[in-house]
């Protein structure tokens, strides 16, 4: 997009106006702005500094080298801000919980998720004083949500710390996560005492089509031995 110069123009549009009539008084800054005009020249130039201006030559401090890498030694600190210009990074302390959550519990993300909200802001809605809501299944986004509200409960505790909340809201996902998967485990085992049959999961069945190509292979390396060895 280019950049818009056409603000900087406002003394010569307001003295033609006021040539022409079409206004009848001057702007209370017009003589300003006549003694101090805006910048036309929008190339950012290079700024060049005399070396000789410096008022004296820092000397190295005791036990430092004169030479760095072959180099001579740098007296001049080169203050450059390559970002002065970028657009700075959002950090946010959520999005570091989740980061140190699935690196811990890399499984937790073949697990499904619903990634659709309604406002984007459900979380906010939510009481996490508990870890299990009834409206959103246990995942990892529980104990960042955990974490932040135990946090914020124990903000006045100077020696309570953010990995604090983490370990707590953590260790409460593994005893809810345990219970989801006993009582999952005892309501298979009373379906099935009452006949009812499951399928295969598709880890189960790749493992047994799999199984089937190993045996497959196995007999026929036998064969082939025996040959070699007859």
């Amino acid at each position: 997009m280019r950049p818009q110069t056409q603000a900087v123009n406002v003394l010569e549009k307001t003295s033609e106006y006021l040539r022409a009539g079409l206004l009848k008084k001057q702007p209370a800054w017009y003589h300003v702005v006549g003694a101090n005009p805006p910048v036309k020249n929008f190339i950012r130039k290079p700024r060049l500094e005399n070396p000789s201006d410096e008022q004296s030559i820092p000397k190295p401090a005791k036990g430092e080298k004169l030479f760095k890498n072959g180099k001579l030694y740098e007296t001049r600190v080169k203050e450059t801000r390559k970002d002065i210009y970028n657009i700075p990074k959002l950090k946010f302390v959520e999005d570091q919980l989740r980061s140190l959550f699935y690196e811990q519990h890399p499984w937790e993300l073949s697990r499904p998720r619903i990634l659709l909200e309604n406002g984007g802001d459900d979380a906010k809605n939510q009481d996490w004083s508990s870890i299990i809501q009834y409206n959103k299944p246990l995942d990892g986004e529980s104990v960042v949500q955990r974490s932040i509200y135990l946090m914020n409960q124990n903000k006045n505790n100077e020696s309570y710390k953010l990995l604090d909340a983490y370990e707590t809201a953590r260790f409460e996902f593994y005893r809810v996560r345990i219970e989801q998967e006993m009582e999952e485990q005892v309501s298979k085992e009373e379906n099935e005492m009452f006949g009812a049959g499951y399928r295969l999961s598709p880890i189960e069945h790749g493992v047994e089509e799999e199984q089937k190509f190993i045996d497959d292979w196995k007999a026929k390396a036998v064969e082939a031995t025996q040959m070699v060895e007859a």
